[in-house]
């Protein structure tokens, strides 16, 4: 009896293992580093790290069993099992001591950052008394501390690893190994991403879920799993308000942080700066997606007003923002007001969001109009490229120009046009400037000091629809509208679906008045849509 429960319990052991290696996708570059490592070359200490739920353990696994295939002895610690500090370095010390006396034992060292002071011990006390040809691999939430590349002494021995998100490709592989049907894929990688265990735990649920379907969203209690998982225990009520707001907002700095939670926002962003899942840019802090997701998901759920209430403190901070923003600024605000309102509008579903990329938008520069002549020829042809040469030589500093990144050649331009008082020159030139006129006589004359604004734009062929510039456009003309004062109208020249259809718009979107678009037919006098943004104050 005591053999066959002993057979059973190692033929259970084999099939976890088993499940465990089919689960295991990608990693690739990683495990050419540990390889190379492994025979002897690159680095003494490999330290990854990466937010929970990555796929840190998994890949320590993954090595483990790289090592012991290649002859190599293994000793492993796990901060999770080790008792608390200083107890821990003593306990950590015996079962490493093998390591001390075999050149070829590998050590491997999971969660470090559960015992304090522990890698402080393996840095200063316990590394350097290694044999030149032992291996440790050291992984934790948190990136290493800044004292190892401060010493000179590390810089050839350690290596670090960022461990991301799986690749598109490596998503897929896993969510196969979990069975999922062709229509829960999708909305479980728009959840999920590319995160390990939030694929596994939304795999495990959705292929259970008899009624899922590509509407399938995470349930609470995946949401709480994943909570618990990712986030963990915060500090205090205000820790978890600020870990909310940077969630909510598209990036979080601390003057967001001061206007929407009162406070003393130096010290919660100082945290939040610190939290592994969340990362910096030059705009601010994000965090994960999966970990953005959840935060989001379960405020709704548990605190609808107070969701609510933060949403409209977030909004407020950034609908001020943009109207007081340098010029260089406003795009990235813009961007950030209008991602409070993702998944909510049709306008916003297209926009793939602002970031300093292939397109780069700036103003008109020496020797720029015959290039934009040029362009404007190829987009719209001769008749709207006379358009665009009056407007150049008329009102050159009304230009935006979109340019390559990588070669600064111009592949659109957009001009915003503030016009006081119909001219008979400029409606004779513009045709898109002659019907703005003219709705506005017929339905609402502009009153003493405002104006009407008109946007025009010219854009390469390949550019349009769902694109970098097509984004750019529409959150400068976003911006030009939130930010004018005393503009009774706005008007924006839209490339319609054909040269025969013709149609007038109504609508234009405005945050300050809270208006969202509203589009109505109407003829126009040329190939493209003009949108008429309505009077504010007049409806």
């Amino acid at each position: 009896m005591p053999s066959g429960r002993k057979g059973n319990s190692e033929l259970l052991g084999r099939r976890l293992q088993a499940a465990r290696e089919s689960a295991f996708v990608g990693r690739r570059e990683e495990l050419a580093i540990f390889r190379a490592a492994l025979s002897g070359g690159r680095c003494n200490v490999l330290y990854l790290h990466g937010p929970g739920g990555i796929g840190k353990s998994a890949l320590l696994r993954r090595f483990a069993r790289e090592a012991v295939s290649a002859g190599r002895p293994v000793v492993q610690l796990d901060g999770r099992t080790l008792g608390p500090a200083p107890e821990a370095e003593a306990e950590a010390q015996a079962q490493a001591e093998a390591v001390l006396r075999d050149e070829r034992a590998v050590l491997f060292v999971d969660t470090v950052e559960r015992v304090q002071g522990l890698e402080g011990w393996l840095r200063d006390r316990f590394l350097p008394r290694l044999p030149v040809g032992a291996l440790v691999v050291i992984a934790g939430r948190l990136p290493p501390d800044v004292l190892w590349r401060a010493d000179p002494g590390w810089a050839g021995a350690l290596e670090v690893l960022a461990l991301r998100d799986l690749p598109a490709r490596d998503a897929e592989a896993l969510m196969d190994c979990c069975g999922v049907a062709d229509e829960l894929r999708e909305p479980l990688l728009a959840f999920a991403g590319g995160h390990p265990l939030a694929l596994l735990l939304g795999a495990a649920v959705a292929v259970q879920d008899g009624g899922a379907s590509t509407r399938w969203t995470p349930k609470h209690d995946v949401v709480a799993t994943l909570l618990d998982q990712l986030v963990g225990e915060v500090p205090s009520r205000a820790h978890r308000h600020a870990l909310e707001i940077c969630a909510h907002a598209y990036v979080t700095t601390e003057d967001l942080l001061r206007a929407a939670l009162p406070g003393d926002a130096g010290r919660l962003f100082d945290w939040l700066r610190r939290l592994p899942f969340v990362e910096s840019s030059s705009l601010g802090l994000y965090p994960h997606d999966v970990v953005r997701e959840v935060l989001n998901a379960d405020l709704r759920w548990r605190d609808p007003q107070g969701y609510a209430a933060m949403h409209e403190r977030i909004h407020t901070a950034l609908a001020e923002k943009v109207c007081t923003a340098a010029e260089s600024d406003v795009l990235s605000t813009v961007t950030a007001l209008f991602y409070l309102y993702r998944g909510k509008n049709a306008m916003i579903e297209p926009h793939s969001w602002y970031e300093e990329g292939e397109i780069q938008e700036g103003a008109l520069r020496a020797g720029d109009a015959e290039k934009l002549l040029r362009l404007a020829r190829m987009a719209e042809g001769e008749e709207s490229a006379a358009c665009a040469a009056f407007w150049l030589e008329r009102r050159p500093a009304a230009f935006r120009v979109y340019r390559r990144a990588g070669t600064g050649e111009p592949v659109a331009c957009h001009a915003w046009l503030r016009l006081e008082t119909p001219d008979d020159e400029e409606c004779a030139a513009d045709p898109i400037v002659a019907a703005a006129w003219e709705h506005a006589r017929a339905t609402s004359p502009l009153r003493a000091g405002e104006h009407l604004a008109v946007g025009r734009s010219w854009v390469l062929p390949a550019y349009r629809g769902n694109s970098p510039v097509t984004d750019l456009v529409q959150w400068r003309v976003i911006g030009d509208c939130l930010r004018s004062e005393r503009m009774a109208w706005s008007c924006i020249a839209v490339r319609g679906p054909g040269r025969d259809r013709r149609r007038a718009a109504a609508g234009m979107a405005c945050a300050r008045s809270r208006m969202w678009p509203a589009w109505a037919g109407s003829r126009t006098p040329c190939s493209c849509t003009i949108g008429v943004r309505c009077r504010l104050g007049r409806g």
